[in-house]
């Protein structure tokens, strides 16, 4: 496993979008479906993200998952869903990030 990276589960409101994210449009496009996907059989892939401190992480893929926790199944089941798994990256250049974002949206 890469040193710089570890697995926990961290408060979707503690999640800010970045402007690196590849995908910049159709972001809302069939998040009620992924939720309810999420909500059925659970979240298959973490999302990745970046410790910026202070308890707050900035999205690095992941962008949807993290919308449908966020804006659907949060206020579902608050209890359930307040939290997502994530890789937590402790540091990535500006260019990791946006390889990782683009990478992502393609596969």
């Amino acid at each position: 496993m890469d040193n710089r990276r570890r697995y926990d589960e961290i408060p979707v409101n503690n999640i800010n979008s970045t402007r690196l994210q590849a995908r910049q449009q159709n972001i809302d496009s069939n998040v009620q479906s992924l939720a309810k996907s999420i909500e059925m059989q659970g979240l298959f892939s973490p999302v990745l993200v970046v410790d910026s401190g202070g308890g707050k992480y900035e999205i690095v893929a992941g962008q949807r998952r993290m919308k449908a926790y966020r804006d659907v199944l949060l206020k579902r089941d608050p209890e359930k869903f307040s939290k997502i798994p994530a890789f937590i990256y402790a540091n990535l250049l500006e260019w990791e990030k946006k390889a990782i974002s683009i990478n992502e949206n393609f596969t």
